[in-house]
C-alpha cells in the first residue's frame, strides 16, 4: 500500500474557525491517526514550527509543534486537547509569524515557559514544562485552540497598522508557498 503524502490547504486570516474555541478530541477517535499524519505532511510542506487541527479546518483541540533539530532539546510531538496549567510572570518578546497570516512576523510578548497538561497520541495524559522556542511556538498553537490569534496579543494600534495587508489575506489576495483554502 502506497504512503501518500497528503497537503491539506491552511485555513487564512479572516476564516470563523479560527475565532471559535475548538471541540476536545473524542477518546479512541478513529481518524485520528490519519489527520495527525496529513498535519505532519502539510506542517513539513509549509515548512512552519506548529500546526493546528483548526488551521486545516478541522474544530478539535489539537495541534503539532516541531523546533527543529537545532532545537536544544528539539521538540516534535502532537498534543491532543491541551490545557496550560501554569505560565511564569515574566514575559519575553520574540518574533512570530502563523501559517494562516502569510508574510507577517511580528514581535509577540509570551510567557517565558509554560506547563502543558496534554493527551499523548495513545490518549496517555502527560504534563511537561517548556520554556524557550517551545514554550512560544506551544502557547501560539494553544492559542488556536481557543480561538485566538498572536493579533489578540498586539496592541490595537500595532494592529492597526497591519490593517491592510491582513485584509489582502483575508481576500486571499496574496501569493503563497502552500495551499490556503478559500474564505
Amino acid at each position: 500500500m502506497e504512503n501518500k503524502n497528503m497537503i491539506l490547504p491552511i485555513v487564512p486570516y479572516g476564516h470563523s474557525i479560527l475565532r471559535k474555541p475548538s471541540r476536545p478530541v473524542p477518546a479512541q477517535w478513529p481518524e485520528l491517526p490519519a489527520l495527525l499524519k496529513d498535519m505532519w505532511d502539510t506542517l513539513d510542506h509549509a515548512g512552519g514550527a506548529g500546526l493546528a487541527a483548526v488551521q486545516v479546518n478541522i474544530d478539535l483541540r489539537i495541534f503539532i509543534v516541531d523546533t527543529g533539530a537545532d532545537s536544544v532539546p528539539p521538540i516534535k510531538k502532537a498534543f491532543i486537547n491541551p490545557e496550560i496549567v501554569w505560565h511564569s510572570a515574566h514575559q519575553e518578546f520574540d518574533e512570530e509569524g502563523c501559517l494562516s497570516i502569510p508574510g507577517l512576523q511580528v514581535e509577540v510578548p509570551r510567557a517565558a515557559a509554560v506547563r502543558l497538561r496534554y493527551l499523548n497520541e495513545q490518549f496517555v495524559q502527560e504534563e511537561e514544562y517548556f520554556e524557550g522556542i517551545a514554550a512560544r511556538i506551544i502557547q501560539h498553537e494553544f492559542d488556536h485552540t481557543q480561538g485566538r490569534l498572536y493579533l489578540d496579543r498586539l496592541k490595537p494600534l500595532q494592529v492597526q497598522m497591519l490593517r491592510s495587508r491582513l485584509e489582502r489575506i483575508r481576500k486571499g489576495k496574496l501569493s503563497c508557498a502552500y495551499p490556503l483554502l478559500e474564505n
